[in-house]
């Protein structure tokens, strides 16, 4: 299961709740709780956004927002799929 405890605890750090991220984001409470929870992914503007919000540097988001085993699972069993994907990510 995917743990965004590093990123609860920077939400505790500046005293954000759930509903304030929803705010920011322009969602529902609920949509933070499932993401949160790990039942669905964060998008990546949702990651840029509140790392933004939450002052983290860009170079720190895979540290709040780890991938997902299913994603590291994927990297594993299709290498030549993650290097593609990173190139992709590269000319962004």
């Amino acid at each position: 299961m995917k743990s965004y405890l590093k990123l609860r605890f920077r939400m505790m750090e500046l005293g954000y709740q759930n509903e304030d991220l929803a705010r920011v984001l322009g969602k529902s409470g609920t949509y933070v709780v499932s993401r949160l929870g790990a039942k669905a992914p964060f998008t990546l503007d949702d990651v840029y956004t509140i790392g933004r919000e939450l002052e983290i540097p860009p170079a720190e988001l895979l540290e709040y927002f780890p991938p997902r085993e299913e994603e590291l699972a994927q990297k594993k069993k299709y290498p030549e799929r993650a290097r593609s994907y990173k190139k992709e990510r590269e000319q962004v």
